[in-house]
């Protein structure tokens, strides 16, 4: 291989090696802790209605694939996830149901008829189901503009 080749090879590899750090550094999420006020007004505004007295123990906004979005962690450790303008993407608890007002009223209809006194502790919603999981561990999925039943697993 001549002098002028091995250093195309060189250039070719660098390219490379350069293209592989972008998107390596473009898939990494990333996260800083914010406070209270630094949470845009829906979540804010979700967080006072639905679990009032309780202060969080950390809040972080998260960046990834070029969007931001919200963790909120109380102490008893109940996580509230939101998207970048303050809409409740995911509910998380393993000691309190989902506040009540949260779960659309054909899912708290289906649960009170089949699973009776049995809390939704989980649940998260994007634009085209709605799933929850139940404390006996049962995990329902819905079609969020039917309501109908899609996936049940037990």
């Amino acid at each position: 291989m001549t002098a002028s080749g091995k250093k195309r090879l060189w250039a070719v590899a660098a390219v490379i090696l350069a293209a592989i750090a972008v998107m390596v550094a473009a898939n990494m999420e990333s996260s800083r802790p914010v406070t209270a006020d630094e949470l845009p007004e829906t979540a804010r505004n979700f967080v006072g209605d639905n679990y009032p007295g309780d202060s969080p123990a950390l809040i972080l906004k998260k960046f990834d694939d070029l969007r931001s979005s919200y963790e909120v962690t109380f102490t008893d450790g109940t996580k509230l996830k939101f998207g970048r303008r303050g809409e409740w993407t995911e509910i998380e608890s393993h000691v309190r149901p989902v506040p009540s007002g949260v779960i659309p009223p054909q899912i708290c209809d289906y649960t009170d008829r089949n699973f009776p006194g049995i809390p939704l502790m989980e649940i998260s919603r994007d634009r085209k189901e709605v799933e929850v999981k139940l404390a006996n561990r049962v995990e329902l999925t819905f079609d969020s503009t039917a309501w109908t039943l899609t996936d049940f697993d037990d």
